[in-house]
C-alpha cells in the first residue's frame, strides 16, 4: 500500500500526458524464421570419454515466430520484443522443447528533469553443457525486472538510481542447486562535459541467495552471498569514429556461511569500438566474478579478451567474426587436490554470412567453433565442439 501511495502521483502524471498527445510513432513488425544447426559435440562430452546414447553430434531444426513493437505515445515510449522457437534433435530427441524469449521495456519521461525505463524480460533455453556433464535435458529459465530512473540536476550533472531482480530456475534435478535469486541496487553520479563524453561514479550492492541450498558450517556450499562495487564508468569520444567505454572498479564478494570463500579485487570491463563506412571493429577486455553451473554452487573469476568485426561487402552481403578467449579461476575449496587452485580456458571463434535476398528475407549461415581446457581438480575435461548454421528470416 505504501507503495502505491508513492507511485500514485507519478503515475497520475504520467498517464495525462499520454492523454495529451497523440500516437507520434506506431512500428510493428512480425518475424518469422527457420534453421537447421549441426554440432559435432552437442553434449560437450571430454576428450576421450564415451558418448551418450552412442553419439557425439546431433541436427536440431529451428522454428521461430515473433512480434516487435515499438510505439511512442505522446512522450512515453513502449517496446516490445516477444518470439518463441520451437527446438526439434534428430538423435537426443528427449531434448526437444519450446523456447522463448520475451522482453519488454517503458522508456517514461516524468518531466524534462526525470526520466527513467521499466524493463521485463523472461527467457526459456536449454542451458549449456559447458559444466554439466550429463545428457539430461536442462532448461534454463531467466526472469529479469529492472526500475530505472535518472534526474538531470543540471545541464552537465545527472543522479542515477537502478533497482534489479533476476531470477535463474532449472529444470534438471541435479541442477536445482543452481537455482538463486539476485537483487541489485545501483547508485550513480553522472558528469557529462559538452565534448559528448561520459563520467561516472557508481556503488552497487548485489544479494543473492541459493533457495535449494541448506546453511552449511563446513566447506561444501554457499546459500547466501553479498557482492558490494565500487565503480568508475567512463564514455570517451577521441573522435567520430572511435568511442572508448571503461566500467572498472573493486569488488568485494561476501558468503553468508562461509566466510574463507570471500574474495575481493578489482572488476570491469572496457571496450573499443571503431567504424567506417562498411567495416565496425570492438575489442573488448573484461574481469568478473560469475557464478558457474556445475554440480556444485559456486562462482569463478574470469578474464578475458574478445574482438568482433562486421564488413558491409555489398548492399547484399555481410559478414561478420569474432573470438573470445576467457580464464576461469575457480574456488580452490571446491578441488579434491587441496594444493590446486582449479583453472580452466574457454574459446569460441565465430564466422557468418548474411545475405539479403529483399529488403524482408535474409538468409545466414555461420560456423563456430568452441574449445575448453578443463580442470580436472573439478572433474572437468578437454572438449571442444564445431557447429555450422543456416537459416531463413523474413519481416513483414
Amino acid at each position: 500500500m505504501r507503495a502505491l501511495k508513492v507511485l500514485k502521483p507519478i503515475l497520475t502524471c504520467l498517464l495525462a500526458n499520454l492523454t495529451i498527445f497523440a500516437w507520434a510513432k506506431d512500428t510493428t513488425q512480425f518475424v518469422v524464421g527457420i534453421g537447421t544447426i549441426y554440432d559435432d559435440n552437442l553434449l560437450r562430452v571430454a576428450e576421450g570419454r564415451p558418448p551418450f546414447d552412442g553419439s557425439y553430434d546431433d541436427i536440431m531444426v529451428t522454428s521461430t515466430a515473433g512480434l516487435k513493437y515499438d510505439r511512442l505515445i505522446g512522450r512515453q515510449r513502449v517496446i516490445a520484443d516477444l518470439a518463441v522457437t520451437k527446438v526439434a534433435f534428430k538423435n537426443f530427441t528427449h531434448l526437444n522443447y519450446y523456447g522463448r524469449d520475451l522482453s519488454a521495456a517503458w522508456h517514461w519521461l516524468l518531466s524534462p528533469k526525470v526520466e527513467g525505463k521499466l524493463e521485463l524480460r523472461n527467457e526459456l533455453v536449454l542451458a549449456p553443457y559447458t559444466d554439466f556433464t550429463s545428457s539430461e535435458r536442462n532448461i534454463r529459465r531467466d526472469q529479469h525486472m529492472l526500475f530505472d530512473a535518472t534526474w538531470h540536476v543540471i545541464p552537465q550533472i545527472d543522479a542515477r538510481v537502478a533497482v534489479f531482480r533476476n531470477t535463474f530456475d532449472y529444470e534438471a534435478p541435479i541442477q536445482r542447486l543452481n537455482n538463486r535469486r539476485e537483487r541489485t541496487v545501483e547508485i550513480e553520479g553522472v558528469y557529462l562535459p559538452k565534448s559528448g563524453s561520459r563520467l561516472g561514479l557508481m556503488a552497487r550492492r548485489v544479494t543473492g541467495r541459493y533457495p535449494f541450498v541448506p546453511e552449511s558450517n563446513d566447506n561444501s556450499t554457499v546459500s547466501r552471498f553479498t557482492q558490494d562495487e565500487f565503480k568508475l564508468k567512463l564514455t570517451w569520444v577521441p573522435s567520430g569514429h572511435t568511442r572508448v567505454d571503461a566500467d572498472a572498479g573493486w569488488a568485494r564478494r561476501n558468503h553468508r556461511s562461509l566466510r574463507p570463500r570471500d574474495v575481493s579485487g578489482l572488476i570491469g570491463n572496457v571496450s573499443v569500438d571503431y567504424a567506417r563506412s562498411k567495416t565496425t571493429l570492438k575489442l573488448t577486455a573484461w574481469r568478473s566474478f560469475e557464478p558457474t553451473e556445475g554440480t556444485v554452487p559456486s562462482f569463478t573469476t574470469n578474464k578475458g579478451l574478445g574482438a568482433n568485426a562486421n564488413w558491409a561487402v555489398s548492399s547484399r552481403i555481410q559478414t561478420r567474426a569474432g573470438v573470445k578467449i576467457e580464464h576461469r579461476e575457480y574456488d580452490p575449496r571446491l578441488s579434491f587436490r587441496s594444493s590446486e587452485v582449479p583453472r580452466d580456458r574457454l574459446s569460441e571463434a565465430t564466422v557468418s554470412v548474411i545475405y539479403s535476398l529483399s529488403r524482408k528475407i535474409k538468409v545466414t549461415s555461420g560456423f563456430t567453433r568452441q574449445r575448453r581446457t578443463g580442470a580436472e581438480s573439478v572433474r572437468t575435461g578437454r572438449s571442444k565442439s564445431n557447429s555450422f548454421q543456416v537459416g531463413v528470416i523474413a519481416t513483414f
